[in-house]
């Protein structure tokens, strides 16, 4: 018969475990509505609010175009560096916010 010791397994088993290092995203902290046609500087991400679904044709920091299917609602799309919104192309109804973090 094996004798354990009580005192030694509770506190191993009730001992913290190591916390795996977490990538912690900081919140915004600022945002710029978008007139179309009307750039403003990049950020890091946008906040969608659309009466109307549809493609929305956004200018990307380096002026590339990006061709979004946003939905009827509000959504922040994370990651994305808008600088303006085209209005050719665009067949949303969509008010789009630039979101940055510093």
């Amino acid at each position: 018969m094996r004798l354990v010791r009580t005192l030694a397994l509770a506190c191993a088993l009730l001992a913290p475990l190591p916390v795996l290092a977490q990538s912690v995203v900081p919140a915004y902290r600022s945002a710029a509505p978008i007139t179309p046609g009307t750039p403003v500087s990049s950020g890091d991400g946008v906040a969608l609010a659309c009466s109307v679904g549809g493609t929305l044709r956004l200018v990307m920091h380096d002026g590339s175009l990006l061709d979004f299917y946003a939905q009827q609602g509000t959504a922040i799309v994370d990651n994305l560096a808008v600088k303006d919104v085209s209005a050719a192309g665009t067949s949303a109804t969509c008010s789009v916010t630039v979101l940055r973090r510093g």
